[in-house]
């Protein structure tokens, strides 16, 4: 017994359905006339019921050959996507461990530098939030494929930091897609009373006197502005730092690399 491939199988099947239907689209009329003109010559009833029996047999062997072309080619688009699903996946995965470097080192450098380190981060966050991955994570929910499981949730987590610490007109990165940030481009403000400013502003007043601020609560006291704007971006990027690189050590754990397995 020979046994096909599915794509051959897909093609035998469209190529003799596109035979017929090109020589009934050709030969209607002659088709037409040729079976009325067997039915007004059969001598009675019984057999122009025979003949319709026996055409309706043929139509009915005809379309259970279409039926089975329809499935196999609904199982080669899902392969298709599948194959594309893990590509992608697989990809990205090799991309995590560099990503997750970067976050290491910005997180190291928070201390001496924060807005240095915010527009950094930006820099870093914002090619990823260009790729807008949430079409290729409703992807990998649609194909379900018990090998994704379990990538599915905290990539859809991370996904979530990239677009939360992304690009946005009226957030602190305001920036198009494509564009390098820089200290002009990350604004930030609306915080204990302060006004709204790019980063280059905040730190042209890094060297004013603490406390002048007419507080008496101990924070201010022994803050300036640049104190406060700066406190503000270390608690941001610490809070999508950490949790994105635990997120990616799960991704990237040696045992879940492979995703051939069963």
């Amino acid at each position: 017994m020979v046994v096909l491939g599915i794509d051959k199988r897909v093609k035998i099947c469209y190529t003799i359905h596109s035979s017929i239907a090109a020589y009934c689209r050709t030969n209607k009329k002659e088709i037409m006339d040729t079976f009325w003109g067997t039915i007004e010559s059969m001598n009675g009833w019984q057999e122009a019921y025979t003949l319709l029996a026996t055409l309706a047999l043929v139509v009915y062997a005809l379309l259970i050959p279409i039926r089975v072309t329809k499935e196999i080619r609904r199982r080669v688009r899902r392969r298709a996507k599948v194959r594309s699903v893990e590509s992608t996946l697989q990809a990205l995965l090799n991309e995590l461990p560099s990503l997750r470097r970067d976050l290491v080192n910005i997180r190291s450098a928070i201390r001496d530098e924060p807005l240095t380190a915010l527009v950094r981060f930006f820099n870093v966050i914002s090619p990823w939030y260009d790729r807008e991955l949430n079409q290729f994570v409703d992807d990998l929910h649609d194909v379900k494929d018990a090998r994704f499981d379990f990538f599915l949730t905290p990539l859809t987590v991370l996904v979530k930091h990239f677009y939360s610490a992304g690009r946005n007109q009226y957030g602190w990165n305001r920036t198009a897609i494509g564009q390098l940030v820089t200290d002009n481009d990350v604004y930030i403000g609306n915080i204990h009373g302060l006004w709204t400013h790019p980063v280059s502003a905040w730190k042209s007043v890094k060297n004013e006197p603490k406390g002048s601020w007419g507080f008496s609560d101990e924070y201010f006291r022994t803050r300036n502005a640049y104190d406060v704007i700066a406190d503000a971006a270390t608690d941001f990027m610490s809070a999508h730092i950490d949790s994105m690189i635990n997120l990616i050590d799960v991704l990237t754990r040696r045992d879940n690399q492979s995703l051939h397995a069963a």
